[in-house]
């Protein structure tokens, strides 16, 4: 029985192997996603992420690793502006390859520290990365392509606990949202793709474009189901050096790129897409045909650990799935918010109901009424052609939206405050022009005002 055992589990092992050339890759991707995303954040680095913004320290809750909270070590604007630099070079190294694993570490707690930060604007995308870097702290991402690479030689694929659970993080990613939008009728009736074309926060001039095909539209939807609820099974069968591999990693990342193309969704299907990049076969890579040479990823202790991370991820997604709401339930699921672990992935699963656009309008002392959405023009109530790009960007987008939802109302009325004292008005309200999926009356729902003191 012993011996049966350890043949399945060196079969399984075998084929859930990873080549350290498609490692390599995945780490110059991700370390270039860290780093043109900590630009991007710049510019907003005082508003979102200082105390001089509308969203303190002593607002927010501490509940994650010890290592997310450089960012509430000091609440001054150049610290947050220290921090956000250290993630672009340490992303850097991270992407040559110089101490690859230091590198990791510190993007990880860089990344997380500002993900904890401010929650209101992250993204799924954002989460993912996260996890995935975490990941790969376990894995050897420098041993080929990299700074590190020329001090030892390293076998060209790697297996082991490590392995096997970054193929289980992307089963759970997939899987997960697959199923859960088979729970709703939309799906099946070929709308899906239609209705997460109709969030016009998000749709692109392309996407618009798409909607009135709705046959296409139908078998998109229905491709895409197939995809997310057939995709993971294959990853994990398929032969890890087979032509079945390529092919589904080429199908995602082109699912990706589509998506890319038709919504806005800030960083998520470029790290979707680099993702996949792990998966890749050891052929793609060899100029002539040969059999790839065999190690493990990591030292015993680190396959233990990560079997451990591994088995909870695949129990924390169950309890927060289907237990209720209780104090056991918050105790179960400490460590994957500590941590930072997505449990589920439910990006456009339900039916849109509404769909719309935000405006700002905001009195003046001299009696003007202006929309400070878009840079104190006058007010005006007509839809915009393009509701995307009436977003500074992403990280506003995301803001502005979850300012929308009920759980958000306490942060509206901060930020409401808060720009009471950075613009010189009497008075400010949060709108929301509302309107059904395809319809073109917009009704005006007051979310917030506040008359400034």
């Amino acid at each position: 029985m012993k011996q049966w055992r350890e043949r399945v589990v060196a079969h399984v092992e075998h084929e859930l192997s990873v080549d350290v050339r498609a490692l390599a890759l995945m780490r110059i991707a991700f370390g270039l996603l860290v780093i043109v995303d900590a630009f991007a954040r710049m510019g907003d680095a005082r508003v979102f992420y200082s105390d001089e913004g509308f969203l303190p320290r002593s607002d927010i809750a501490l509940h994650s690793f010890w290592g997310f909270r450089l960012y509430l070590l000091s609440g001054a604007p150049a610290w947050t502006t220290a921090l956000l630099a250290a993630t672009v070079v340490v992303a850097f190294a991270f992407a040559i390859g110089w101490q690859t694993r230091v590198m990791n570490a510190l993007t990880w707690m860089l990344l997380g520290s500002l993900h904890a930060r401010n929650e209101l604007v992250l993204q799924g995308g954002d989460t993912l990365l996260l996890n995935m870097l975490m990941w790969s702290l376990m894995l050897p991402l420098g041993a080929r392509w990299s700074v590190d690479a020329r001090r030892e030689r390293s076998p060209d694929r790697v297996t082991g606990a490590a392995c096997v659970a970054l193929y289980l993080q992307m089963f759970l990613v997939y899987f997960v949202t697959g199923t859960l939008k088979t729970n709703y009728a939309h799906w099946w009736l070929g709308e899906g793709v239609q209705h997460a074309l109709s969030a016009d926060h998000l749709v692109t001039a392309f996407g618009r474009w798409l909607r009135p095909h709705t046959t296409l539209l139908a078998l998109l939807t229905w491709a895409t189901l197939a995809l997310e609820i057939i995709g993971p099974f294959l990853l994990l069968l398929s032969p890890a050096r087979s032509r079945m591999r390529l092919f589904l990693v080429v199908s995602f990342i082109l699912f990706h790129a589509g998506i890319a193309l038709t919504l806005e969704l800030g960083l998520f299907s470029f790290v979707c897409m680099a993702c996949w990049l792990f998966a890749l076969p050891s052929w793609v890579f060899d100029r002539r045909q040969k059999e790839p040479t065999e190690g493990r990823a990591s030292p015993r202790w680190v396959g233990i650990l990560a079997t451990a991370l591994a088995g909870y991820l695949v129990f924390a997604t169950i309890v927060r799935d289907r237990l209720k709401d209780t104090s056991v339930r918050h105790a179960l699921l400490w460590p994957a918010h500590t941590l930072r672990f997505q449990l589920i992935w439910d990006l456009f699963i339900g039916p849109r109901e509404d769909s719309g656009w935000n405006v700002l309008p905001a009195i003046t002392p001299d009696g003007r009424e202006i929309d400070l959405l878009r840079n104190g023009v006058p007010l005006s109530w007509e839809p915009p052609v393009d509701v995307a790009e009436t977003f500074p960007n992403q990280r506003w987008r995301k803001l502005l939206v979850t300012f929308r939802k009920e759980r958000s109302r306490v942060a509206l009325g901060r930020y409401l405050a808060w720009l009471c004292t950075t613009e010189k008005v009497t008075e400010v309200r949060f709108v929301y022009m509302k309107h059904a999926p395809g319809e073109a009356f917009s009704t005006p729902e007051v979310i917030a005002q506040l008359r400034c003191e």
